[in-house]
């Protein structure tokens, strides 16, 4: 599984093996790299409305599954 922490568009600090192969990527390609770079164009958008209605007090929850893309396209 992969963790990110949904603040407006961290860099990534860690990142294990495993969680990189699942990226589709090295460690070194994905540390300091934005965390929404690696979510697929539709999770993109949620992420933004999921983090403005939690600022505009609504309740969503923290934490949700979402879509990854791999540099080839795939998610």
């Amino acid at each position: 599984s992969v963790t990110f922490i949904d603040r407006p568009n961290p860099p990534v600090s860690f990142i294990n093996e495993a969680g990189a192969r699942i990226l589709g990527r090295s460690r070194e390609e994905i540390l300091g790299m934005p965390a929404e770079a690696m979510l697929s164009p539709n999770a993109q958008r949620l992420s933004v409305g999921r983090r403005e209605a939690r600022l505009e007090g609504d309740g969503r929850p923290e934490f949700f599954e979402t879509e990854i893309q791999r540099p080839d396209g795939t998610v």
